[in-house]
């Protein structure tokens, strides 16, 4: 997490969890290829992805979320 929080605020943008109320808070980075209605899963997803070289490996279901892994 500390490598995405580093990445929101290089790109002008700050991620902040509210642990209390269980949700995401703060401002998402300006990262153009998100133009359009987003959420805290795209930019993680994002960033996973393309950032940090992560692939995605499956689902867990019922659906509660993705794993992702690093050769």
């Amino acid at each position: 997490m500390l490598g995405f929080e580093k990445w929101c605020k290089q790109n002008k943008g700050e991620y902040l969890y509210d642990k209390e109320n269980s949700c995401q808070k703060g401002t998402f980075p300006e990262i153009e290829i998100f133009n359009e209605e987003i959420c805290w899963c795209d930019i993680m997803t994002y960033y996973l992805l393309h950032i940090a070289n992560y692939q995605y490996h499956s689902s867990i279901h019922p659906y509660k979320g993705e794993v992702y892994i690093k050769d």
